[in-house]
């Protein structure tokens, strides 16, 4: 989405993720969130691309993937079908090919484990509830990523017409799926019984991706060093205890 290869989205998505898994550094949504990336990035691929049949179906297969490990990343579908339509024109075969990759994985485990003799167990994993999300308002250490992420969003929605200024076609709706994303995470809330900071990175993509081409602009290029410092410092300060 920017015109210079830059390291400043990872540098973002990497700070991103260490805070919100803080204290711990594992989790199986790190895996699901890989999974993702690999989807978005192949989903980008496909702008003036002809017949990107292989693309677009890696695409839905690693949402598959990464749905199948944590299950709120499986509304991030509708995401690949606007992107599909944003970067192509829209093409019923095509959003059939997303779906079919989408499906490939769940149907290959379940084969698995219908071998297995364990495909009632699989069928009760896969299906989705949806609730009301609990909050625990008890511990404010666990509120405080979640307010900062959203301070995050609702700095990155102002800037959403900065972003989009002196980019090409394909950059504009990359940036806008970016968007969608932010949208759609909203409703991931309602697939978990209780909120947790975790859930946060199903939103890392986006926060990273587009912080990352704020940070990338040299206007107040000295004020942006020292916001990505500081969220550094608070980095440091939630694992010395300090907040």
């Amino acid at each position: 989405m920017s015109r210079l290869l830059s390291l400043i989205p990872g540098a973002v998505m990497v700070l991103f993720c260490v805070t919100v898994l803080q204290p711990g550094f594992t989790h199986t949504i790190l895996l699901a969130n890989f999974f993702f990336i690999l989807a978005m990035g192949s989903l980008f691929e496909v702008y003036k691309v002809y017949n990107p049949i292989g693309t677009l179906f890696n695409s839905g297969f690693f949402l598959g993937c990464a749905s199948f490990i944590y299950k709120p990343y499986s509304i991030y579908i509708f995401v690949i079908v606007l992107g599909i339509i944003a970067l192509r024109s829209f093409k019923l075969k095509e959003i059939l090919q997303v779906f079919l990759g989408f499906l490939c994985p769940l149907f290959l485990i379940g084969v698995f484990m219908y071998y297995n003799n364990s495909l009632n167990e699989y069928l009760d994993y896969c299906k989705i509830s949806f609730s009301i999300p609990k909050v625990d308002f008890s511990n404010y250490r666990d509120l405080i990523k979640p307010i900062i992420t959203i301070i995050i969003i609702i700095f990155l929605i102002f800037k959403q017409n900065a972003l989009r200024k002196k980019k090409k076609f394909d950059a504009i709706k990359k940036v806008e799926l970016n968007y969608w994303i932010l949208f759609f995470g909203f409703f991931t809330l309602f697939f978990v019984e209780a909120i947790s900071p975790i859930h946060l990175l199903i939103i890392s993509l986006p926060i990273a991706l587009l912080s990352g081409l704020i940070l990338e602009n040299k206007e107040n290029s000295i004020t942006k060093e020292f916001v990505f410092l500081g969220f550094i410092g608070f980095y440091f300060m939630f694992i010395f205890g300090i907040i």
